[in-house]
């Protein structure tokens, strides 16, 4: 069942209605407070309406199969023989750098 989330359907409010409580919050809030309280009232209806659409979801899928977990490969040995090189000194000396004679060619 798919029904709307409209603001009739919230309250059970005509037009008329909504109008009055937007007249009422245009007096309590003022003009520069509306906008916000406005935005933060459509976001959380929006963070609402997709909680409300994950959990059809879920429970539309209740009754499916489970999906069957593939393991993935755990290779110990090289895990720690990783671990171990890059953890341990190096025994390499770094070859000391030389600048060329030459120029670049390219330059």
């Amino acid at each position: 069942m798919n029904v709307p989330l409209t603001p009739a359907f919230l309250l059970g409010a005509g037009l008329d209605e909504w109008a009055l409580l937007g007249v009422i919050a245009f007096l309590l809030f003022g003009p520069k407070r509306l906008p916000e309280i406005a935005r933060t009232i459509g976001r959380t209806l929006e963070k609402i309406r997709r909680a409300a659409d994950d959990f059809r979801q879920q429970v539309e899928h209740l009754d499916d199969p489970p999906q069957p977990v593939v393991p993935r490969p755990v290779f110990p040995v090289a895990a720690k023989d990783t671990a171990a090189s890059l953890n341990a000194p190096s025994t390499q000396e770094a070859a000391p750098v030389v600048p060329s004679s030459t120029p670049h060619p390219g330059a």
